[in-house]
């Protein structure tokens, strides 16, 4: 929660990080198998597990990803600033729709489709 709470307070900077994941706002499948692929400590296999689909598809999904985003969550820091992305969004989406705005809100709220924060 602590990370959360420092990104919540990350000004314009925040902004330009949430909007790395507009690329892919329209992809749930990708957004989806990247949240899983973090939550579960980048485990390939695990996360073709939990979202029913082959490693191979896992595989693909991310490259699309990477593709798409230029972040390749395979690394550390690509899987850092994916993380701090989708936290961004969810945390500035939710506290834009609790009654808070701030210049380029939008961009972080269309981003991603997460309902909460990964951990």
């Amino acid at each position: 929660m602590l990370l959360e709470y420092h990104l919540s307070r990350s000004g314009e900077s925040g902004v330009d990080i949430a909007a790395l994941l507009a690329p892919v706002a329209d992809r749930p499948e990708l957004t989806e198998t990247v949240r899983a692929h973090l939550r579960l400590s980048r485990n390939r296999r695990a996360t073709a597990r939990e979202l029913g689909v082959h490693p191979n598809t896992v595989d693909n999904r991310l490259a699309r990803f990477t593709a798409t985003t230029g972040m390749d969550v395979t690394t550390d820091h690509g899987a850092a600033l994916a993380l701090a992305a989708t936290l961004l969004c969810a945390v500035h989406s939710t506290w834009q729709s609790a009654g808070g705005g701030a210049e380029g809100a939008d961009r972080r709220g269309r981003a991603t489709t997460a309902d909460e924060p990964m951990t």
